[in-house]
This record gives structure tokens, C-alpha cells and sequence, in this order.
């Protein structure tokens, strides 16, 4: 996969000569490219792999939360994937142990494998040993990382993927994600570099840059005007732990589900013939147990199961919502189907086909009324809004 010395030797003093043409000052680059081609990118976020104790609240199905994973995995390696983007918090804590237990499974693939840090996975992991311990997933065979930040980007024979690192604030700390004007200017320089080799550009990071919550991407203007001004299609991200797509000028953004709770899947882009196209597979935990020996009812009948669940989640959310209002019986009912519909058409990625249903449901007023005061007042108006019918899937025509 690596090239020669010599064809090393003339990218980087290319890209010198070009970053220097740009007033840009360069940063250090390897100069690695791989020399294989993508055309499908699979994409899983939010897996909060534990070890333990796995009742923490993280996923609507703990329990099972290992088991998905390596479900998830070896679907994705079975199939024609080229590589493989973990769009972060990966571990749910952060800690060596869950590091350790991840690479383990990574190391069984033979996909390439591009890692995203997420807030979770700094919890308890100081950014010199993350980079270590994902040297073989990113970091180690990186064509250039930005010193200021875990930013990297992994360059293909058709494609740059550019990790951005959206879990520091100014003082450097786990939070409010925010870039250096370092950081700035490395992204620059390797949009620079993407647009003078024709590559395709995806970006992906673990905080969400258009959507509702990107309020916390403190610079998400200056971003997605540099995104736009070099015609970057796609940004890839997480956190949320649901399934979102939304539009800011020629960027698209894609929120990957939590792929460890309902509706248990990831993301695919597939690039062939000028298009890249977008979608969702399910994780089939089904087939997962079944060859591999399992016996548990839950993984063996695991749709069934899946869908219980996340049902009695739904009904426990409004039920904490009610605790002390003066609410029907009748009306907590339907504030309960209420929100069951939402929250099911929304991780389905179906809420656009059903909001006058929503809108119009009895258990609308009831809802609102018992969630005065908590942030799930203003939660559906604003689904309501995100949604559209780019969460079924959607295509990108790429520049020729």
C-alpha cells in the first residue's frame, strides 16, 4: 500500500510548493498515500463499547452492547466495504481496558479502519496515548496531522477522509468543541491539496456542525464556509445517538445513529460513476448469533427484543416526564404513544412521511404540558423540523 520513496519525496515537495503559492506556512506531512481506491465507506458511531458494569443508561440495550458490536464488525468485513470510519465516542468511558478491548476486535478485520476520537474516548485517555493506540487506524499511516489538535487526514488513491478533532475547548479541555486558528489552517492546507489532485473530500468528527445541537461547534460558521468555499459534499458525525441528514450550502451533513441502541445500524457511502450515494443497513444481530453458536433468546429473537425495548424506554421517558403533573390516565396514554411514534419514525428515519400525524395526535398537548420545563418542551417542534427525506438515503453527484 505504500508508495515508493521517490513518489513520496515529489508529493511533499508538492505540496510545499503549493501551500507556500497559497501563503500558507506547511505543517510536517508524511506524505502516505494509499494506494487503493475507495468506493464504500461504512460508517458506525456511538458504540460506547464497555466493559463491566453495562448499566450506565448509555444504550437502550446494554446488555448486549458487546455482542452488537462484533455483529456490526463482522457484517461490515463479510461484505465489499473498503474501509471502515469510527465516527467516535467508540468506548463509553474511555478507559485502557475498553480501548484495548476495541482494537482487538478492529485487528480481526481486514478492512482499513479510520478511528474519530469522541468525547467518551478522552475521558480517561491523555491525546498522546490515544494517537498511540490507534497508530494502525489512522494515526500511524496518516498523510498529514495537525499539530494543534488529533486532527489528521488518510489520503486514497480517489479519496481524502479528514478526521477533525471537535473535543476541545480554547484551554485545550474536554468540551465546547473548539479550533485553533492553527487547526484552521492545516484544514486549509489539505482542502488545498484535495482540490489540486481532484480527490473527493469527506470530513468527518464527532460533534454535529449543522443540525440542532451544533450550537456547541463554537465555530460553525467560519467552518462551513470553508467547507463550502472548496466544495466539500459531506461531513460525517455522531453524538446525538440518532439518525439525522440536513444541508448547509454544498455541505451535507450526516448524523450516524448510535449504533448500539434502536434502530441497531450504521451509515454506508457508496462512490461509483460520479455519485456518491448515502443509506442505512441494519445490523443483523440475528444471523451474528446463530453462526456463531449463541444460545441467548434475546440474540436468537433479537428484532423482537430490540423492539421491546426501546417501546419501554419510550414509555419510561414520558413516565419520569409525568411524575408529580397532574396528567389523566387517559392522556399520559397518549402522550406516551406520542412519543413512542416520534421517537420510532425519527430513528427510522421516516418522521417527514408522518408529520401531520404528529402534529395532529391527541397526546400533542399532553405531551407538551408535562414536559414544561425540561428540554423535551421544545424537542418535537424541532424533529419536526430536521426531519426530511434525505434520512432515507440520498446521492451526491461529485465533481468529474
Amino acid at each position: 500500500m505504500k508508495q515508493n520513496i521517490y513518489t513520496k519525496i515529489m508529493i511533499s515537495l508538492f505540496c510545499i510548493f503549493s501551500l507556500s503559492c497559497a501563503s500558507l506556512q506547511p505543517v510536517p506531512s508524511s506524505g502516505y498515500v494509499h494506494d487503493n481506491a475507495i468506493h464504500k465507506i461504512s460508517v458506525l458511531s456511538d458504540t460506547h463499547l464497555q466493559t463491566g458494569n453495562l448499566s450506565d443508561g448509555i444504550s437502550y440495550i446494554n446488555a448486549w452492547n458487546h455482542e452488537i458490536i462484533e455483529a456490526a464488525l463482522d457484517q461490515i468485513d463479510t461484505d465489499d466495504t473498503d474501509l471502515l470510519i469510527l465516527c467516535g465516542d467508540n468506548t463509553n468511558s474511555g478507559k485502557k481496558e475498553e480501548h484495548e478491548e476495541l482494537i482487538s476486535l478492529l485487528k480481526e478485520m481486514d478492512v482499513d479502519v479510520i478511528v474519530v476520537p469522541g468525547n467518551h474516548d478522552l475521558g480517561m485517555t491523555e491525546t498522546d496515548d490515544f494517537k498511540k493506540m490507534y497508530r494502525m487506524y489512522g494515526y500511524g499511516t496518516a498523510f498529514s496531522k495537525d499539530t494543534a489538535s488529533l486532527s489528521y487526514c488518510a489520503v486514497y488513491d480517489n479519496v481524502m477522509i479528514i478526521v477533525l478533532d471537535t473535543n476541545h475547548d480554547a484551554d485545550g479541555k474536554t468540551g465546547i468543541p473548539e479550533f485553533t486558528d492553527e487547526t484552521f489552517d492545516w484544514l486549509e492546507q489539505q482542502l488545498q491539496y484535495a482540490q489540486q489532485e481532484n480527490l473527493t473530500v469527506i470530513c468527518a468528527g464527532h460533534y454535529p456542525l449543522i443540525t440542532r445541537q451544533s450550537g456547541e461547534f463554537a465555530q460553525k460558521k467560519r467552518m462551513t464556509r470553508l467547507l463550502n468555499q472548496y466544495e466539500v459534499s459531506l461531513y460525517l458525525c455522531g453524538h446525538l445517538h440518532y439518525h439525522a441528514v440536513n444541508d448547509n450550502g454544498n455541505l451535507k451533513e450526516v448524523v450516524v445513529s448510535q449504533t448500539t441502541s434502536y434502530p441497531v445500524s450504521y451509515s454506508t457511502i457508496e462512490m461509483n460513476e460520479g455519485v456518491m450515494e448515502a443509506s442505512s443497513v441494519a445490523v443483523d444481530v440475528e444471523s451474528w448469533a446463530k453462526n456463531n453458536g449463541r444460545k441467548e433468546t434475546e440474540l436468537l429473537n433479537f428484532d423482537s427484543y430490540l423492539q421491546t425495548r426501546f417501546a419501554k424506554k419510550c414509555e419510561d421517558v414520558v413516565l419520569a416526564l409525568a411524575e408529580g403533573k397532574e396528567i389523566s390516565q387517559a392522556d399520559l396514554l397518549l402522550a406516551q404513544d406520542l412519543f413512542y411514534k416520534v421517537m420510532k419514525y425519527r430513528s427510522d428515519g421516516i418522521l417527514y412521511r408522518h408529520k401531520e400525524e404528529i402534529r395532529n395526535h391527541n397526546g400533542y398537548s399532553a405531551f407538551q404540558k408535562i414536559s414544561e420545563g425540561t428540554i423535551w418542551n421544545e424537542w418535537i417542534p424541532l424533529v419536526l423540523v430536521e426531519a426530511n427525506p434525505s434520512t432515507e438515503g440520498f446521492s451526491i453527484d461529485l465533481k468529474p
